[in-house]
């Protein structure tokens, strides 16, 4: 096939700036599912007899802590996935013209 040396197939692809709310968003879902570890680390420490803190929690506290902290990394990692696809949501594929993206007959 003969490459011509003035095409960049780069230019197909539209480049558009992602808005900084979507950013902010994704990142907080992020920090979300950190601190989500976080309690849930302390939970099962906890449960096994090893707190990190100076306190003994109670075994029900453990547990609460272990289930709060899985459905927040849950809820964290859902709305990091739904940011993403709102974030990509607005891309429209190639921009070529539309007499060019039909098929042939």
């Amino acid at each position: 096939m003969k490459r011509d040396k003035g095409f960049d197939p780069r230019r197909l692809r539209s480049r558009t700036q992602v808005p900084w709310r979507w950013r902010l968003a994704i990142g907080l879902a992020t920090s979300l599912c950190g601190i989500a570890v976080l309690l849930t680390m302390t939970g099962i420490a906890s449960l096994l007899g090893q707190p990190a803190s100076l306190a003994q929690l109670s075994h029900g506290v453990a547990f609460a802590l272990l289930g709060v902290g899985v459905s927040l990394f849950w809820l964290g990692i859902w709305a990091r996935r739904r940011c993403r696809a709102r974030q990509h949501q607005h891309q429209h594929g190639l921009s070529l013209a539309r007499h060019l993206l039909k098929k042939p007959d």
